[in-house]
């Protein structure tokens, strides 16, 4: 299910930009305009969902596989057609839960990232549109904090850990200037997860995210 929801959305996304893409034939070209030569700072909401098909998640009583996900990203102008984007997000599974009554606590993830955004039609000023394509690297920080409850006993425990997870990332999206200083966004990004050691039993937490968000365009160059 989760798959045909990932496929569903890069179709969606990607006949979005086709069609807002469609008059660039008649466009001029020009020399990029302001936002073309700017930096962005701004935030991102949607939701992470991920696509992992372990069977521990048979064993959960109350488990979503799509949860909230917020990011701050801050986007530097190398080039009117690239930009460098340093994004750090945070999304939580909440507390999961077994079967048999043991809470394992929330998880909460911060995928951390270095992205490159190729901007392929940078050359139609008059195209208020900008399309991008993204590929990055960086990293997950995977945290787990609880207390542990097996039917009411009193030996109950405190549990802390973390998982680390370097990876990449690859999406597509569109930046729109509004007006000289306000932009908005759509973002989709693809991220393999897959720690070395588990997070309240589970090791793959991959997924994709959709986000919506809002940017300031600082000062051009």
């Amino acid at each position: 299910m989760a798959n045909r929801t990932l496929y569903s959305s890069i179709i969606l996304l990607l006949i979005f930009s086709l069609v807002l893409s469609a008059n660039l034939f008649a466009v001029e070209k020009k020399q990029p305009g302001r936002f073309g030569n700017s930096n962005l700072v701004g935030g991102r909401f949607g939701a992470w969902t991920m696509t992992t098909n372990e069977d521990f998640l048979d064993s959960l009583t109350d488990f979503s596989s799509s949860a909230l996900y917020a990011e701050f990203f801050y986007a530097h102008r190398v080039a009117p057609f690239l930009a460098t984007e340093f994004s750090i997000g945070i999304f939580s599974q909440g507390d999961l839960e077994y079967n048999d009554g043991i809470t394992t606590g929330a998880v909460k993830m911060y995928p951390i990232f270095i992205s490159a955004k190729l901007y392929p039609f940078s050359k139609y000023k008059n195209f208020s549109l900008w399309p991008y394509l993204r590929v990055g690297g960086g990293l997950i920080y995977g945290t787990r904090d609880f207390n542990s409850i097996y039917y009411d006993d009193p030996a109950n425990y405190y549990v802390e850990e973390s998982e680390i997870k370097i990876t990449y990332t690859w999406g597509i999206g569109i930046d729109w200037p509004l007006a000289d200083q306000i932009a908005l966004n759509i973002d989709f990004k693809n991220t393999p997860v897959k720690f070395g050691k588990s997070l309240a039993g589970l090791k793959d937490y991959s997924g994709w995210s959709l986000t919506f968000g809002v940017g300031y365009i600082l000062k051009s160059k």
